[in-house]
């Protein structure tokens, strides 16, 4: 009898056995190694696979190694235990300039970038600002060339009419001082600008005397002709 019971324990323990065996677990991560679901099933039976969608990207499948360097899951069915993880490559979209409603330039660009600046063409009397929509790209998208009308601009010289400019130097006969002076006209308002005297005196000993007995001569001389001119006029 008790042989019988030890029997019946050890078929009992190595069926249990063989049971923990036969079962396995699969999960499933998505990109950032969040868990998405988890299976623990029997060995040969089928799994469903999680559907996974995100925006901007193309799904390619779930792989052994979160940097997709692994094997990809082929099949359906639990043959052992493992870990999986979702695969995406980003979209590139379409993006078309047009200037003045002709199409320029196409490119593609990926999802949430943005779209490179160019340079416009030269439109006749009309000046370029920008393009726009250039940034954040999320599907195929169409650009347009901004104008304005173009300013042009003339660069003038200024200049006066008419201005002229006189410079009197004045040296006395034994170059002991120096005059200077200087007068800025202007035909428009004719307004003395600016009238700077300068009068140095380098050795400052000059003799007059010559000066006043020459002056008090002249005086004489002409107050003697007009006294005559007097007397004869009556």
């Amino acid at each position: 009898m008790k042989k019988v019971i030890i029997c019946c324990l050890l078929l009992l323990s190595f069926t249990s056995h063989l049971r923990a065996e036969d079962t396995e677990t699969v999960n499933f991560y998505d990109e950032q190694g969040q868990l998405i679901v988890s299976y623990e099933l029997p060995v040969g039976s089928y799994f469903e696979v999680p559907s996974i969608k995100k925006d901007g990207y193309n799904f390619i499948g779930f792989n052994t190694q979160a940097n997709g360097r692994g094997e990809y899951l082929i099949t359906y069915k639990v043959w052992e235990s493992k870990n999986y993880y979702a695969i995406y490559e980003v979209i590139n979209y379409n993006v078309e300039y047009y200037v003045q409603g002709e199409l320029f330039y196409k490119t593609t660009v990926p999802y949430q970038s943005d779209a490179p600046n160019i340079n416009a063409p030269e439109v006749d009397g009309l000046e370029f600002i920008g393009w726009s929509g250039l940034s954040n790209i999320q599907c195929d998208t169409q650009i347009n060339a901004s104008f304005q009308e173009k300013i042009n601009v003339v660069e003038v010289e200024e200049k006066p009419s008419i201005q002229e400019t006189t410079a009197m130097k004045l040296i006395n006969v034994d170059e002991e001082s120096e005059l200077i002076d200087e007068v800025v006209v202007d035909n428009e308002n004719y307004n003395e600008k600016e009238n700077t005297i300068m009068n140095k005196v380098v050795n400052g000993n000059t003799n007059y005397v010559p000066y006043v007995f020459l002056f008090i001569a002249v005086f004489f001389v002409s107050l003697k002709i007009i006294r005559k001119s007097t007397e004869q006029s009556r």
